[in-house]
């Protein structure tokens, strides 16, 4: 009788067409576990949290929310712990957190945000993911292009080039393949600063200084995917120019991202939860990738640095920090 109540409240509750799902039993409430390694992204979750809202899901009411924030080296425990927890979904921002994901146990159904699925491993195809996870894919490689175009536009005598990598990590070096004959083609020389460790960065950082680099440019894994924010603020102080992928990285005192629109990612990421939530297998359901692309330009620190940005460039720019 008391479990035929709680459905009986939910029902009358909860939206119409809002399933109960791997809800709580005896509260009705869906459990969401978020997962990441970097906290630059948590205001977006506002978009996360509203897209549900609007799907029916009020916190408190039949959705809660765990949030877990790891360095990398810790996200494996954290993802088992949230597993253990019993979160009924588990939303994983990054590649890094993807994949602690994914090994976590037992196995929970996983939506991916701003992630490398196919290079990394996380899922057989965009179109078939197969597995426990789908999600927003981040398109890293294909934008790494983009950023290099963006840094020969700005830097049109730029020739030697620092590249910032973890030469340990699979999909790093497929983005670097990709990157090698664009930055020879653009007139690049390129210079290769492994960073395996985020304990590498204050080294890394000091030959950027050191050898008078005319730019630089981050290839992102687990390593570097938190640490772009860090980088920009000393990209400030040393005047060396980069291009970065994502905002954060702008408003932390960098020259220039260009990357997928974060909140729409987020945006797309909740209506794949709802999907999951009501029942749907991360198997069916295809990685979905960014449609709204967005370039951030800090004027303030073009100043600071001394580089005129072409009037192109900020025609072309989504926002221009001043």
């Amino acid at each position: 009788m008391r479990k035929v109540l709680c459905v009986a409240t939910l029902l009358l509750t909860s939206s119409p067409g809002l399933a109960a799902g791997g809800a709580d039993p005896d509260t009705g409430i869906q459990r969401i576990g978020i997962l990441r390694a970097d906290p630059s992204f948590d205001p977006s979750f506002d978009s996360f949290r509203k897209t549900l809202q609007t799907l029916g899901y009020v916190e408190g009411r039949n959705v809660a929310y765990d949030y877990r924030l790891a360095p990398p080296a810790e996200l494996p425990q954290a993802a088992n712990d949230l597993a253990a927890s019993g979160v009924d979904l588990m939303v994983a921002v990054g590649t890094p957190a993807a994949l602690a994901a994914k090994q976590a146990s037992p196995p929970i159904p996983i939506v991916f945000v701003a992630a490398d699925p196919v290079g990394s491993g996380l899922v057989a195809s965009l179109a078939r993911p197969g597995g426990n996870a789908t999600g927003v894919a981040s398109m890293t490689a294909e934008l790494g292009v983009k950023r290099l175009e963006l840094l020969r536009e700005l830097l049109p005598r730029a020739t030697r080039l620092a590249v910032l990598i973890n030469p340990d990590s699979p999909g790093s070096q497929i983005q670097l393949r990709r990157l090698e004959p664009v930055a020879s083609s653009l007139g690049f020389r390129r210079q290769i600063l492994n960073v395996r460790r985020r304990e590498d960065l204050d080294g890394v950082l000091a030959v950027l200084d050191r050898k008078h680099f005319d730019a630089f440019i981050v290839v992102l894994d687990a390593v570097l995917f938190g640490s772009e924010a860090r980088i920009a603020q000393h990209s400030l102080k040393s005047r060396v120019p980069g291009v970065f992928a994502f905002r954060a990285a702008v408003d932390a005192g960098g020259l220039v991202s260009y990357g997928a629109d974060v909140h729409a990612l987020f945006h797309k990421a909740a209506a794949m939860a709802d999907k999951v939530l009501k029942g749907m297998k991360p198997a069916d359901l295809p990685v979905e990738q960014p449609e709204r692309f967005e370039l951030i330009v800090n004027l303030k620190t073009a100043k600071a640095i001394g580089l005129a940005v072409p009037e192109s460039v900020l025609l072309r720019a989504d926002e221009v920090i001043r």
